[in-house]
Protein backbone atom coordinates (compact mmCIF):
# COMPACT_ATOMS: atom_id res chain seq x y z
CA UNK A 1 0.00 0.00 0.00
CA UNK A 2 0.90 3.17 -0.45
CA UNK A 3 2.03 5.50 2.05
CA UNK A 4 0.78 9.07 2.58
CA UNK A 5 2.39 11.07 4.90
CA UNK A 6 -0.43 13.55 6.11
CA UNK A 7 -2.56 10.60 7.05
CA UNK A 8 -0.12 8.76 8.71
CA UNK A 9 0.32 11.75 10.85
CA UNK A 10 -3.38 11.66 11.71
CA UNK A 11 -3.20 8.28 12.83
CA UNK A 12 0.31 9.12 15.05
CA UNK A 13 0.21 9.84 18.70
CA UNK A 14 3.31 11.83 18.64
CA UNK A 15 2.19 14.29 16.53
CA UNK A 16 -1.01 17.02 16.48
CA UNK A 17 -2.83 17.10 12.93
CA UNK A 18 -6.26 18.43 12.22
CA UNK A 19 -8.02 17.39 8.90
CA UNK A 20 -10.84 17.56 7.14
CA UNK A 21 -13.92 15.06 6.33
CA UNK A 22 -12.80 12.87 3.31
CA UNK A 23 -15.08 14.64 -0.13
CA UNK A 24 -15.92 12.22 -2.45
CA UNK A 25 -17.00 12.59 -5.76
CA UNK A 26 -17.74 11.46 -9.21
CA UNK A 27 -16.47 13.88 -12.32
CA UNK A 28 -17.76 13.82 -15.60
CA UNK A 29 -14.20 14.35 -17.00
CA UNK A 30 -11.20 12.03 -18.17
CA UNK A 31 -8.67 10.84 -15.06
CA UNK A 32 -5.57 12.66 -16.90
CA UNK A 33 -7.91 16.27 -17.13
CA UNK A 34 -8.56 16.10 -13.62
CA UNK A 35 -4.78 15.46 -12.67
CA UNK A 36 -3.64 18.30 -14.61
CA UNK A 37 -6.11 20.34 -13.18
CA UNK A 38 -5.41 19.57 -9.62
CA UNK A 39 -1.53 20.61 -10.26
CA UNK A 40 -2.25 24.13 -11.89
CA UNK A 41 -2.12 25.99 -8.86
CA UNK A 42 -2.47 28.92 -10.86
CA UNK A 43 -5.98 28.25 -12.66
CA UNK A 44 -7.58 28.90 -8.75
CA UNK A 45 -8.17 32.79 -9.19
CA UNK A 46 -9.36 32.27 -13.08
CA UNK A 47 -11.39 29.13 -12.62
CA UNK A 48 -12.81 29.50 -9.47
CA UNK A 49 -13.03 33.39 -9.52
CA UNK A 50 -15.01 35.18 -6.45
CA UNK A 51 -14.62 31.81 -4.65
CA UNK A 52 -11.09 31.00 -4.00
CA UNK A 53 -9.35 34.18 -5.41
CA UNK A 54 -10.35 36.78 -8.28
CA UNK A 55 -9.29 36.98 -11.55
CA UNK A 56 -8.21 40.22 -11.57
CA UNK A 57 -6.14 39.85 -8.52
CA UNK A 58 -4.34 36.47 -9.52
CA UNK A 59 -1.82 34.65 -6.75
CA UNK A 60 1.57 34.33 -8.37
CA UNK A 61 3.74 30.98 -8.50
CA UNK A 62 7.20 30.01 -8.99
CA UNK A 63 7.52 26.30 -9.80
CA UNK A 64 10.88 24.11 -10.34
CA UNK A 65 10.87 20.61 -10.96
CA UNK A 66 12.59 18.08 -9.58
CA UNK A 67 11.71 15.32 -10.31
CA UNK A 68 9.97 13.92 -13.17
CA UNK A 69 10.20 9.37 -13.52
CA UNK A 70 7.85 6.78 -14.45
CA UNK A 71 7.18 5.03 -10.94
CA UNK A 72 7.92 8.25 -9.14
CA UNK A 73 6.06 10.51 -11.02
CA UNK A 74 6.74 14.38 -10.99
CA UNK A 75 7.72 16.73 -8.41
CA UNK A 76 7.91 20.69 -8.32
CA UNK A 77 8.92 23.01 -5.76
CA UNK A 78 8.04 26.30 -4.36
CA UNK A 79 10.33 28.94 -5.91
CA UNK A 80 10.77 32.94 -6.57
CA UNK A 81 8.84 33.82 -8.93
CA UNK A 82 11.01 36.27 -10.42
CA UNK A 83 13.35 34.12 -12.44
CA UNK A 84 16.68 36.09 -12.00
CA UNK A 85 16.27 35.10 -8.25
CA UNK A 86 15.96 31.37 -9.16
CA UNK A 87 19.09 30.74 -7.33
CA UNK A 88 19.36 32.91 -4.93
CA UNK A 89 19.95 31.10 -1.58
CA UNK A 90 17.55 33.57 0.60
CA UNK A 91 14.76 33.53 -1.62
CA UNK A 92 14.83 29.58 -2.05
CA UNK A 93 14.76 29.71 2.02
CA UNK A 94 11.60 30.84 2.35
CA UNK A 95 10.08 27.92 -0.01
CA UNK A 96 12.38 25.44 1.86
CA UNK A 97 10.03 22.19 2.27
CA UNK A 98 6.80 23.80 0.10
CA UNK A 99 6.24 21.22 -2.84
CA UNK A 100 3.31 19.99 -5.15
CA UNK A 101 3.63 16.58 -6.54
CA UNK A 102 1.80 13.99 -8.50
CA UNK A 103 2.57 10.46 -6.67
CA UNK A 104 1.25 7.67 -9.33
CA UNK A 105 -1.18 6.17 -10.08
CA UNK A 106 -3.78 8.72 -8.15
CA UNK A 107 -2.18 11.23 -5.41
CA UNK A 108 -1.66 14.68 -5.49
CA UNK A 109 -0.23 16.18 -2.82
CA UNK A 110 0.46 20.39 -2.18
CA UNK A 111 2.72 20.81 1.14
CA UNK A 112 2.92 24.01 2.41
CA UNK A 113 5.61 24.50 5.39
CA UNK A 114 5.32 27.35 7.46
CA UNK A 115 8.42 27.14 8.80
CA UNK A 116 8.62 29.50 11.66
CA UNK A 117 6.10 27.09 13.77
CA UNK A 118 7.22 24.05 11.40
CA UNK A 119 3.72 23.27 10.47
CA UNK A 120 2.74 21.75 7.25
CA UNK A 121 -0.42 22.60 5.31
CA UNK A 122 -1.24 19.41 2.86
CA UNK A 123 -3.79 18.99 0.50
CA UNK A 124 -4.10 15.12 -0.72
CA UNK A 125 -5.94 14.57 -3.82
CA UNK A 126 -6.93 11.07 -4.97
CA UNK A 127 -8.40 10.51 -8.78
CA UNK A 128 -9.50 6.99 -9.17
CA UNK A 129 -10.64 6.70 -13.09
CA UNK A 130 -14.13 4.45 -13.29
CA UNK A 131 -14.53 4.53 -16.93
CA UNK A 132 -13.88 6.32 -19.66
CA UNK A 133 -14.53 9.82 -19.21
CA UNK A 134 -15.19 9.82 -15.36
CA UNK A 135 -12.90 9.84 -12.36
CA UNK A 136 -13.48 9.85 -8.85
CA UNK A 137 -12.54 12.57 -6.63
CA UNK A 138 -11.27 11.94 -2.71
CA UNK A 139 -10.35 14.96 -1.34
CA UNK A 140 -8.72 15.64 2.19
CA UNK A 141 -7.22 18.49 4.08
CA UNK A 142 -4.80 18.18 6.74
CA UNK A 143 -2.54 20.77 8.97
CA UNK A 144 0.19 18.39 10.52
CA UNK A 145 2.22 19.62 13.86
CA UNK A 146 -0.88 21.85 14.38
CA UNK A 147 -0.47 22.43 18.37
CA UNK A 148 -0.52 26.44 17.88
CA UNK A 149 -3.16 26.42 15.24
CA UNK A 150 -5.80 28.77 16.62
CA UNK A 151 -9.71 27.49 17.70
CA UNK A 152 -10.98 29.63 14.98
CA UNK A 153 -8.81 28.13 12.29
CA UNK A 154 -9.67 24.54 13.44
CA UNK A 155 -13.50 24.89 13.30
CA UNK A 156 -12.94 25.97 9.92
CA UNK A 157 -11.35 22.72 8.75
CA UNK A 158 -13.07 20.58 10.55
CA UNK A 159 -16.25 22.12 10.32
CA UNK A 160 -19.45 20.12 9.67
CA UNK A 161 -19.54 17.87 7.06
CA UNK A 162 -22.88 19.23 4.82
CA UNK A 163 -21.09 22.30 4.89
CA UNK A 164 -18.01 21.67 3.68
CA UNK A 165 -19.23 19.55 1.24
CA UNK A 166 -21.38 22.51 -0.31
CA UNK A 167 -18.32 24.59 -0.38
CA UNK A 168 -16.25 21.90 -1.81
CA UNK A 169 -19.41 21.10 -4.36
CA UNK A 170 -18.91 25.13 -5.85
CA UNK A 171 -15.56 25.14 -6.43
CA UNK A 172 -15.74 21.66 -8.55
CA UNK A 173 -18.64 23.29 -10.12
CA UNK A 174 -17.04 26.37 -11.51
CA UNK A 175 -14.46 24.95 -13.75
CA UNK A 176 -16.38 21.92 -14.88
CA UNK A 177 -17.72 23.75 -18.34
CA UNK A 178 -13.45 24.86 -18.48
CA UNK A 179 -12.65 21.65 -18.39
CA UNK A 180 -15.26 20.21 -20.62
CA UNK A 181 -13.84 23.08 -23.38
CA UNK A 182 -10.18 21.69 -22.65
CA UNK A 183 -11.59 18.08 -23.23
CA UNK A 184 -13.29 18.96 -26.53
CA UNK A 185 -10.22 20.96 -27.66
CA UNK A 186 -7.58 17.70 -27.01
CA UNK A 187 -10.02 15.44 -27.93
CA UNK A 188 -9.52 11.28 -27.43
CA UNK A 189 -7.12 10.28 -29.39
CA UNK A 190 -5.25 13.46 -30.43
CA UNK A 191 -4.29 14.39 -26.77
CA UNK A 192 -0.33 14.43 -27.78
CA UNK A 193 -0.61 17.07 -29.71
CA UNK A 194 -0.84 19.31 -26.67
CA UNK A 195 2.56 20.82 -27.22
CA UNK A 196 1.27 22.37 -30.21
CA UNK A 197 -2.01 23.98 -28.49
CA UNK A 198 -0.96 24.75 -24.76
CA UNK A 199 1.09 27.97 -24.54
CA UNK A 200 2.94 27.75 -21.19
CA UNK A 201 5.90 30.10 -21.18
CA UNK A 202 6.09 30.45 -17.35
CA UNK A 203 7.69 28.47 -14.52
CA UNK A 204 4.05 28.33 -13.06
CA UNK A 205 3.90 25.91 -15.78
CA UNK A 206 6.14 23.42 -14.93
CA UNK A 207 4.06 21.15 -13.64
CA UNK A 208 1.42 20.67 -16.36
CA UNK A 209 4.26 19.81 -18.76
CA UNK A 210 6.09 17.30 -16.74
CA UNK A 211 2.80 15.67 -16.39
CA UNK A 212 2.07 15.88 -19.71
CA UNK A 213 5.57 14.37 -20.57
CA UNK A 214 5.28 11.98 -18.15
CA UNK A 215 1.85 10.67 -19.96
CA UNK A 216 3.59 10.63 -22.94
Amino acid sequence: PMEIEPLEALESEEIEAVDNQWYVRDLKYDWDTFIENILDPTHVPFAHHGIQGSRYKPSQFGLKLVRSEGEGGIRANLAPMDPKLANDPEELAKQEGSFIEFVPPFLCRYNFLNLPKNRAFNLCVIGVPTRPGHVRCLFKFVVVNAETLPKFARWLIRKPAWLDHQARNRVFDSDGYLLYLQEKELTYGSKKEWRKKFHMPTSADALVVGFRGWID
